[in-house]
């Protein structure tokens, strides 16, 4: 009986302030970086404490292993534990094939692409069955839902009036999207199933991409500072966000929305509450195990 495996691939992220500059270079490949962009790398994560990514994904991966009774492994391509690390792990354990899933559920050459590399470059001594996407499975669709439907009570109690909702996803330079990269047309497809499963009409939300990059260049938009401005403009005086483009906390979310979109709304008279990250939603791990569960039927393996 073939020795089966899950494979969760993530970016990874550092959990101490100093780690900042080596982390940077994995993340560039090595390419250098002005001293201002790391220093200010560092300060965004010294104003959060330190990123919980890497524990919230250990997490993640226990509750899809407890969901399929199959081993679960974690690989980051940007910090430890490092994909060729992990290969290596399940090499010692007698793997024999494994179905490799990115922790990102929308498909681009610049996240899901890296990570494929990353993996297939170090050989790996078991087959691949490598998901590209998965970002409209209604098990994830569902698991957004729920958080937004949980966290958009509390905010809309709170700020007693009906809210806007903006649906973020990680901005990527213009070039790959004119290119053919489908990551747009997946983030926004994302927010708009998730929109549907919540009943909102087209007029009460907006998509807007983020965490557009400091190192030059055109990144793509609409970006949230724009969305933000124009709902001003409109009278809104409150928002409500939710990042569909991540699957958990790290600094794109703990700093980017919940500090610099709050600093950016407050200077335009208005506040903004956020959805909790899927986290370890147990929704989310059922989404993962799904997946998990169609493709090892496809290679004749029952979970």
């Amino acid at each position: 009986m073939t020795k089966n495996a899950v494979l969760l691939l993530a970016h990874g992220s550092p959990e101490n302030v100093a780690d900042i500059p080596e982390y940077m270079k994995y993340v560039t490949g090595g390419r250098g970086l002005p001293e201002s962009v790391v220093k200010e790398v560092q300060h965004r994560y010294g104003l959060i404490g330190i990123s919980p990514l890497r524990c919230h994904t250990v997490g993640q991966q226990t509750g899809v292993q407890r969901e399929t009774g199959v081993s679960t492994y974690i690989g980051m391509r940007n910090w430890h534990p490092f994909v060729a690390d992990t290969i290596e792990q399940m090499k010692q354990d007698g793997i024999e094939h494994c179905v490799a899933l990115c922790l990102a559920p929308q498909n681009s050459r610049t996240s899901v692409g890296l990570y494929r590399k990353a993996l297939m470059e170090k050989n790996p001594p078991f087959t691949v069955d490598f998901v590209e996407s998965w970002h409209d499975h209604p098990l994830l669709i569902q698991a957004f839902a729920e958080n937004h439907r949980a966290g958009y009570e509390k905010a809309r109690a709170e700020a007693s009036h009906d809210l806007p909702r903006i649906f973020t996803a990680h901005s990527v330079p213009e070039r790959t999207i004119t290119e053919g990269d489908p990551y747009e047309a997946q983030t926004r497809e994302t927010a708009a199933l998730v929109a549907k499963g919540l009943g909102l009409k087209d007029a009460v939300w907006r998509f807007a991409f983020q965490s557009q990059g400091m190192s030059g260049g055109t990144w793509r938009g609409p970006t949230v500072e724009s969305t933000l401005e124009g709902l001003a403009k409109e009278g809104h005086r409150g928002v409500f966000f939710q990042p569909i483009g991540f699957v958990c906390d790290h600094v794109e979310v703990l700093y980017d929305i919940d500090i610099g979109f709050r600093d950016f709304a407050e200077k335009l008279g208005m506040k903004i509450w956020r959805a909790e990250s899927l986290n370890n939603s147990a929704t989310f791990a059922q989404a993962i195990a799904d997946i998990v569960r169609q493709r090892l039927a496809a290679q004749a393996v029952t979970v």
